[in-house]
């Protein structure tokens, strides 16, 4: 019987999916592809008088990479939605074609040509990477410091690169390729691309936190371009739409965790390029505690006054209010929200609450309760595999159907989700709370964070 109902909710949610998205009238005629051989070549001379967008039915796992060819020198491309038989591909919003157009002047190079890079690597956990060695890499090369195209190197400088396989196996082979950690998730950010002899040489002369800041990768005459001004929130969330479009097989992988995840709650709503009416009354919270309730991080970090020890109650406070606010009623326990933490003892409360309905991606991660009666360690990190990342890829594009956000931004990680949030929505982010310190806006991208309007919010610095 059970199993009977999981395959009715399949296909109620495919069919509703299906009547959204294969309307006749999304997309021209001209703009309608078929999956098959020479598929880059068509989608780029189609690009040119298809503004709105472009629409790939067919055996489109079996061109992926033609896809992805087509998407890697062209950054204002987006996948919108992908399945075994249809992928949706849309630009960036007009406004911001240029600054788009001009990175992937520099960053690729053309066909057979080779380029004198701008070399960052970075073997941080992936939200102090992300959002802080390779971003701040990114922020000079864009800025002017630098005139070399930007490569990011995501990858323990500590060993040879195949030695290095945290978070790839088993979706991902070991390579000694450097920026194989990247790539095997993502598109790559630039045509220039290091080898792993190249990588030895280099990986040496980093300085203490793995930074190093002009390596020639090969031999190109240097190219500079004016590029418009930007607010720091606009170069964060520009940097993730550069960094993480995910490659086809990834966004394979993603759609097919997706699929059986909404067939088991199928009254989540549809992503944000799927949706007709953006105002739903759902919100995602990122509850980051984890090792930031342990004793090390609270004396090092300061974590109980930097707003980490909340409560679900406080996070569900700020999103119901914020709820209120965009919506002009009170939502109450027919909102929906999604609930990504680190901490077990979290998603049990959840569960458990009548004040919203909640969700969540399963996970394996520790009771911070727990891991305080025992060791006092947090481990989850340290056994971080591809599959974790395939279901935080997943929870994030799960998440993007929301227009409301509550997290603390003072972590990395939960700026990984919330800027990554932005890139799954084209850059236009969701408002958002933050119980940390700080709030940021800016028009470009939407961005709109601010301080908690319920809970106090943390003790910042001046």
């Amino acid at each position: 019987m059970a199993h009977a109902l999981y395959i009715l909710g399949f296909l109620a949610l495919s069919a509703g999916a299906l009547r959204i998205l294969e309307r006749e009238d999304v997309f021209p005629k001209a703009c309608r592809l078929s999956a098959g051989g020479g598929l880059t070549a068509r989608l780029l001379d189609r690009a040119r008088t298809c503004a709105e967008g472009m629409d790939i039915h067919g055996a489109v796992e079996q061109f992926g990479d033609e896809i992805d060819d087509f998407l890697i020198p062209l950054t204002q491309w987006r996948v919108t939605y992908t399945s075994k038989e249809r992928v949706v591909l849309r630009p960036v919003s007009p406004g911001l074609v240029p600054v788009f157009e001009d990175i992937n002047r520099v960053q690729f190079a053309t066909k057979g040509d080779t380029c004198d890079g701008l070399v960052t690597a970075s073997g941080q956990w992936i939200g102090a990477s992300t959002q802080g060695d390779l971003k701040h890499a990114f922020w000079d090369w864009y800025q002017g410091k630098k005139n070399k195209p930007f490569v990011p190197i995501w990858m323990d400088t500590g060993r040879p690169a195949n030695e290095s396989n945290l978070y790839l196996e088993p979706f991902c082979n070991v390579t000694s390729s450097p920026t194989g950690r990247q790539d095997c998730f993502f598109l790559p950010m630039s045509n220039c691309m290091m080898g792993a002899q190249q990588w030895e040489r280099m990986r040496n002369q980093l300085d203490g936190v793995g930074r190093l800041h002009d390596v020639t990768v090969t031999r190109r005459e240097k190219r500079t371009e004016s590029r418009a001004p930007l607010l720091s929130s606009d170069m964060t969330v520009l940097w993730n739409m550069l960094f993480f479009r995910q490659n086809a097989k990834t966004r394979s992988e993603v759609s097919r965790r997706e699929i059986a995840w909404r067939a088991e709650n199928p009254s989540w709503p549809l992503s944000y390029s799927e949706q007709t009416d953006a105002s739903v009354t759902c919100a995602a919270l990122h509850i980051r505690r984890g090792d930031k309730l342990t004793p090390y991080w609270m004396k090092t970090h300061h974590t109980m006054t930097q707003g980490y020890n909340r409560t679900l109650d406080e996070f569900l406070d700020e999103a119901l209010d914020l709820l209120q606010k965009k919506t002009g009623v009170n939502v109450g326990a027919e909102a929906r929200i999604m609930v990504m933490t680190d901490d077990a003892d979290i998603i049990e409360a959840s569960m458990k609450t009548k004040r919203a309905t909640t969700f969540h991606v399963n996970q394996d991660i520790q009771s911070v309760s727990e891991v305080l009666k025992t060791t006092g360690e947090f481990t989850t990190y340290n056994t971080a595999g591809s599959d974790d990342i395939l279901q935080w890829l997943l929870t994030i594009r799960l998440m993007s159907a929301c227009d409301v956000f509550v997290g603390n931004l003072g972590s990395g990680f939960t700026r990984f989700v919330y800027h990554n949030m932005c890139e799954q929505r084209q850059g236009n982010c969701p408002q958002a709370v933050t119980l940390g310190c700080g709030s940021d806006s800016s028009k470009e991208f939407n961005v709109s964070v601010s301080q908690p309007s319920v809970v106090q919010p943390a003790e910042c610095a001046e």
